[in-house]
């Protein structure tokens, strides 16, 4: 009895774990190598500029293309419910992007929130965002907590260029009074491993002379 008791639990804890390991589905790959580590993914054409149907699920969008790192857009961090069971969606025609469908419109509205998280740590340097289907977008707008002016980096008179570039490997973009989508994130692997290397260096350096020290004693 204890036995079959044991048996069902299991098998009920397997069917829950089931339901909430749901995995994100494959986007549009338009995703540009520009050599030395840096690629930059366009959410609002297909590949060589085409056209697609709106691709929109509720766990997440995923792309990756050849020796790109991967990318997954979330409403959602790791776990848990998505924002209001919104659906992530790559939104065609052009001057789409990526933004949320569910609840109003299918834009990236005030308030609302998307992950883009990488699978390996990279240096995000360019953003470029579309205003609700125009080249040009208004109002503010969080990348990993820097705040930015829309129009600053809508790619319409300037490059896309962020305040500061970003080292991680998880980036939340807010909207805070912008409502339109993000267009593209251009990104580089190599760069950030450099510091690191330093980094760990020194610390092998400081132990190295923390043990010299105690070794004297």
């Amino acid at each position: 009895m204890t036995k079959k008791i044991i048996i069902l639990i299991t098998t009920v804890l397997a069917l829950a774990s089931s339901k909430t390991m749901a995995i994100p589905i494959q986007g549009v790959e338009n995703i540009i190598d520009n050599g030395g580590g840096s690629f930059t993914y366009i959410f609002d054409q297909g590949p060589g500029g085409s056209s697609f149907s709106d691709v929109k699920d509720s766990e997440g969008i995923f792309f990756q293309d050849g020796s790109s790192p991967l990318l997954t857009v979330q409403s959602l961090f790791s776990g848990g419910t998505p924002l209001d069971s919104r659906k992530v969606i790559q939104d065609w025609p052009a001057h789409g992007g990526m933004g949320l469908d569910g609840i109003g419109t299918d834009n990236l509205d005030p308030g609302e929130y998307l992950y883009f998280n990488f699978a390996q740590s990279v240096l995000l340097t360019n953003v470029t965002l579309n205003g609700d289907h125009t080249d040009s977008a208004s109002g503010g707008i969080s990348i990993a907590g820097w705040l930015h002016d829309a129009a600053d980096i809508d790619g319409v008179g300037d490059s896309g260029a962020l305040i500061q570039n970003l080292t991680g490997s998880n980036f939340k973009f807010t909207s805070s009074d912008f409502g339109g989508y993000i267009e593209s994130v251009t990104i580089n692997t190599t760069s950030v491993s450099e510091p690191a290397t330093l980094g760990l260096m020194t610390l092998g350096l400081m132990m190295l002379g923390v043990a010299r020290r105690f070794s004297r004693r």
